[in-house]
């Protein structure tokens, strides 16, 4: 069943997190979020293009802080409208 969901593309209501949600990812070199209501603070920046696992290419279009709770916040962090996930590096 999982395989399954893995393989077979599914419509954005049916993604297995929700918009709030943040994944962590080992192969991501820094965070990349998708949902602008996550921001605490956010700047407009200079188009910049974000390569994607996959291979495409997609624009980040401002960037600002992620607060994820009290005594944890991402800054620096790049909106990318149109991801399917919002990615936490485990790196950064």
């Amino acid at each position: 069943m999982l395989l399954s969901f893995i393989e077979t593309p599914k419509p954005r209501s049916e993604k297995l997190l929700g918009k709030g949600d943040l994944l962590l990812d080992s192969s991501v070199s820094y965070h990349i979020i998708e949902n602008l209501t996550l921001f605490s603070k956010a700047y407009d920046m200079q188009p910049t293009l974000i390569g994607m696992a996959n291979g495409t290419l997609s624009v980040a279009t401002k960037r600002g802080m992620v607060k994820l709770n009290s005594k944890l916040t991402l800054d620096d962090v790049p909106y990318v409208p149109g991801l399917n996930y919002n990615l936490t590096s485990m790196r950064s």
